[in-house]
Parts: C-alpha cells; structure tokens; sequence
C-alpha cells in the first residue's frame, strides 16, 4: 500500500482508538523496540489515549510511547529534515530542546524588551508597563513577566495560524503591515536574534519542499499518528500531507456529524445572508462547529479523503443521545421537510444544568455529582469522567481544596490537564 496521509473520523474517540490500532497494524514498524510517536492536542487526552490503549492491549499494558503537541512534533520533525541541529546525523528523539518552545520565549522577551523600550514604535508597550525611559538593564517585575507570558503565548498562536505574519516578518522586515504592529515585528527580530535559531513556521515551506524532492532524510520516524484533533492549521496540514508521500501517516479527527459539512454557516453568516437551506440545519452546529466544519472544508479543498468510522448508533436512549445522533445526521427538528421533535417519556438525567453562585460552589455542585455518579454506577471509575474548564488557571487551587482526599466527602483520585497547542 502506498504511503499517504490518511485521514478518519469519528463522533466518538473511542472509536477512533480503534481506528488507530488497526492503522498500527496495517503498518507495523521493522523494529518493535523503537519509540511510536503519536501527536495529541492536549494533556488530558494523553492521559485518556494511554490508558485506552493499555485496555485494549492483551498485557493491558501501553508502553514506549512518545507523546507531543502538533507544535512541538511539527517543529522537531522541520529541524530534522532542515538539518537544523542534525550535523552529527541527530534523531527525532535528540532534537528535545526547542528553544522556541512558551518558556524559551518568555525569557528571550524579557532579554530584548530593556533594548527595545525607547523605540519609538513600542509606545504602547512602554505606556503599559510605566516604564518609558527605562533602558538596558531596567529590573524585571511581575508587570513584564506577565506581558512577556502573554507576548510569548500571542507568538505561540502567531506559528500556529498567522505563519503569514511570521515569514512576512522575515522575508520583508520594512514592508511590515501597520495593522501587525510594528513592535511585534521588531519584538520578534531581537527574539530571533537572542535565541539565535530560526522560527519553524519560517522552514516549513523549505521542508515541504525536501519532502517533495528525492533528497534522502536520515531519522524520520517510521509512521506517526495524529489522534483526537478536531482541527489544525492549514500549513499543518501541508507538512503532513507532504510527511505522508515518504511515511504512513494516520490523522484520527473528532467530528460532530457525518460526511462533508464545510458548507455549514454560522448563525451569524446566515442572519446577514439568509439562505434557504439555513433553517434545517442543527443549531447547535451552526452557533459552535464554526472549527469543525472550517477544518472539514480544509481537508475538501485539498482533496485529502476522509474515512468515517463505523458508527454504532444503537446506544440506549437518552436526551444526550438523542441530540448527538442529530447533530451527527444534520436533523434540526421541528424546521421545515425535517422531522418532528422527539418526546422525552422518562427522567433523564443525561444533559444536566446547575446554576451556582460562584466558583466554589460550582466545584463543590460538580463534587456531589460526581460521587452520585459513581455511587449509582459501578461501572464508571473516575477515568471514566473528563471536565471540561474554559479558565483552569482560574480554578486550579480551588479544585485542590474541594477535592481533597483528605476527607470523606472528598471525590477521589483525579488529575487537571489543561489543553496544549504547542
């Protein structure tokens, strides 16, 4: 079988999980002991793939595998095939430290700021700080390590959706776009040159291009796996797409519904436009799969097929359910041509909503729900459970406190994993 960039999808990662293991098989590597590197979108679903892979295992056992964020695996695999840091004939595992890594930045920022603040284009950053005047060798405060976490995460975002900005930045620095911010520009050149590598957005089109090319490329893993996203950057997309003509590669997609939907509009779109086939679409869809059916049209647009999972809709039945064969089927009952809404005859308990008056409350309603849950079913161990936080930053030490084993009322065993891009 010829190796390509292979994309499924599921509504259900547990499906994909599947999925994945069958495209292991289909590709085995030609030695069992190396490490298997498999691309995930955050912490928590690292913690979820392994133990799932480990159940579905004959020793129950997952082992010797390399997890990373689609940043960090895309930017060691472009300085491995850019032979940056490669002279020695280095692997992907020896190429750990990326200096272009969040922590990298921060400091490298810190360093340039003192140099740049009495640039005339920094104004703005100088107003924030209260620190116009202040040069080389001005203390470093809570003030700027704050603002040089949040320029090192606007940077992060920048590689991930805006490498335009980027390789505009470098390949034209006096046709810099007002509308960028002239102190980025500049920010990012003293960034560049403190750290004293280039930025990996700058090498993936060079990459691409070695990939499409007949040039030899020592240590490129044997296949890779990309599981769990529901989206990633065009670009990203290249690389693999291009990654895929010399190794197999598998992509295991989260999808709210079934076959192409990149032609869904938002609720929004269809307000300022509205179109005839608006109002039989799920609502649901429309006000939150803006980033699912943008990354759907993506795949289309770049003629990359997509194998759905095999679906078992058969589940017992519930609100929840209900709704998610729905979305998964684009019906929005009750519209037009589509079919009646669906009477709940029984308690439900599947879709829950509480109104808390505040953080610690909220913790604590989640607590008494949870140890229901676990005391009514057996069968659902805290691995089981995933919550979802916009702000875990925000509720981390309070988590510690509501749920703490050091009383009975506390919920057992848990860990907080935040989501990561890079």
């Amino acid at each position: 079988m010829d190796k390509s960039l292979r994309v499924f999808s599921s509504r259900r990662t547990e499906d994909l999980v599947v999925d994945m293991l069958a495209f292991a098989d289909d590709f085995p590597l030609t030695d069992p002991m190396s490490p298997e590197l498999i691309v995930v979108p955050s912490w928590g679903m690292e913690r979820w793939l392994s133990l799932a892979m480990a159940q579905r295992a004959r020793l129950q056992l997952a082992a010797n595998y390399q997890f990373l964020f689609p940043g960090k695996a895309v930017s060691r695999l472009v300085k491995l095939i850019s032979g940056v840091d490669n002279a020695g004939g280095a692997t992907l595992g020896d190429l750990d430290s990326d200096p272009w890594l969040r922590p990298g930045i921060i400091w490298a920022i810190l360093e340039a700021l003192p140099k740049l603040i009495n640039d005339p284009d920094f104004e703005p950053v100088a107003t924030y700080l209260n620190s116009k005047g202040a040069g080389e060798g001005a203390a470093v405060g809570r003030k700027e390590y704050q603002l040089a976490k949040q320029i090192a995460a606007l940077f992060e975002q920048y590689s991930l959706y805006r490498q335009d900005w980027i390789s505009k930045w470098v390949s034209e620095p006096e046709a810099v776009p007002a509308d960028h911010g002239p102190w980025q520009a500049k920010l990012f050149w003293k960034v560049t040159d403190i750290i004293g590598e280039s930025h990996p957005a700058t090498l993936i089109d060079a990459a691409i291009s070695k990939l499409d090319s007949g040039f030899v490329i020592e240590g490129l893993p044997e296949r890779l796996m990309i599981f769990g996203v529901s989206s990633l950057p065009p670009k990203f997309i290249d690389f693999f797409a291009a990654l895929g003509r010399r190794i197999n590669v598998g992509l295991f997609v989260v999808t709210p519904t079934k076959g192409y939907f990149g032609d869904t509009r938002t609720r929004k779109q269809a307000a300022a436009q509205p179109s005839w086939g608006d109002e039989t679409e799920h609502p649901l869809l429309q006000s939150m799969g803006k980033v699912a059916f943008e990354f759907n049209e993506l795949l289309t647009e770049k003629n990359i097929p997509v194998f759905e999972a095999k679906d078992d809709s058969d589940g017992e039945f519930s609100l929840l359910w209900q709704i998610q064969d729905d979305l998964y089927n684009r019906v929005n009952r009750g519209a037009k041509d589509q079919p009646q809404p669906v009477q709940i005859t029984k308690l439900d308990d599947s879709i829950q909503f509480h109104s808390c008056h505040g953080r610690i409350r909220q913790l604590e309603v989640l607590r008494d729900a949870l140890l229901r849950l676990f005391r009514d079913d057996k069968t659902i161990e805290p691995r089981d459970v995933v919550v979802i936080c916009p702000d875990i930053e925000g509720y981390a030490p309070l988590i510690d406190a509501v749920f703490s084993d050091g009383d009975e009322a506390g919920a057992g065993p848990g860990t907080g994993a935040g989501a990561g891009t890079g």
